[in-house]
């Protein structure tokens, strides 16, 4: 398929451009990964709902609270992917806490499709105190996410999406892009561009005063995930997801997918991670 002009991120000009370059971009990706724990990955199958989280509750509160516009970000509820073609240390290590529990749901581009349709489709939604709500009033998005290189205003500043850069630019009223309320949840510091981030969103159109929600998981989402164990697992895979399966009424069909579509990471036994200095052998010493 030949590209176009505007499938490059620097032929986004405006905030409109930009987002929906983002968009686009998200159609290009085989999977999308999503980095977590046994226990919820449990928590997921037992209940077939999939939590959404209000912003104040995410790993960089430095988007939070620098990027986009602070009334904004109490609309948002959201979950987020990893893309790319490789494994992504950076994921495993941050996200997947405690490591000998570390777990990857990899969900193929023309599933995740139809999940979003559904989602669009049905609205439902429910409360983390199990209230019902049916058609909250709000609209479901998936986007990549860009990354903000350098600091706001200044002419070195650029924008970062997998392997592409752009100028930063700037509204009409002479904002920078990145605390205007329009690109809310859109953009974040290249601090944060290891995690090649796919964000699926509820933007509400008030703010509910929730933390999080939790949204529907249709069959087809659990007939075609792959699970994937860390690097650090060191049990019997299919001992363990039966074991989880078993303890989620999940019907038989479902399990013999998901126990055929469940590896190991290549990385198993490869990797040697320590948290904290005092692990270290090497002691230095002040020369006198």
């Amino acid at each position: 398929m030949m590209r176009t002009y505007g499938d490059y991120l620097h032929s986004a000009k405006t905030i409109d451009e930009l987002k929906n370059f983002l968009r686009r971009k998200i159609r290009s990706h085989k999977e999308f990964y999503h980095f977590t724990t046994l226990e919820t990955l449990k928590a997921i199958l037992l209940n077939r709902k999939w939590r959404l989280s209000s912003a104040s509750r995410m790993n960089d509160l430095h988007e939070y609270n620098n990027k986009g516009y602070s009334p904004e970000w109490e609309k948002i509820f959201s979950t987020c992917f990893s893309f790319g073609d490789e494994d992504n240390m950076a994921m495993w290590a941050m996200y997947c806490i405690p490591w000998k529990q570390a777990v990857r749901i990899t969900i193929d581009q023309k599933t995740m499709s139809l999940w979003l349709a559904s989602l669009r489709l049905e609205r439902e939604l429910f409360m983390t105190n199990g209230c019902l709500l049916m058609n909250l009033a709000g609209v479901f998005d998936f986007y990549d996410i860009v990354y903000y290189y350098g600091y706001v205003n200044s002419s070195k500043s650029k924008l970062l999406w997998n392997r592409s850069q752009a100028p930063v630019f700037k509204t009409p009223e002479g904002i920078d892009i990145s605390t205007s309320a329009e690109i809310t949840g859109f953009i974040k510091n290249s601090a944060w561009f290891q995690e090649q981030e796919s964000r699926l969103v509820f933007r509400t159109e008030a703010n509910i005063g929730q933390e999080q929600i939790d949204v529907a998981v249709p069959d087809d989402v659990f007939e075609n995930m792959q699970i994937t164990f860390g690097p650090w697992f060191s049990g019997d895979k299919i001992a363990t997801i039966t074991h989880v399966l078993d303890s989620t009424g999940i019907s038989s069909s479902l399990r013999e997918n998901i126990i055929n579509n469940t590896n190991v990471s290549d990385f198993k036994g490869k990797i040697k991670l320590r948290r904290h200095c005092n692990h270290c052998k090497c002691k230095f010493t002040r020369e006198p």
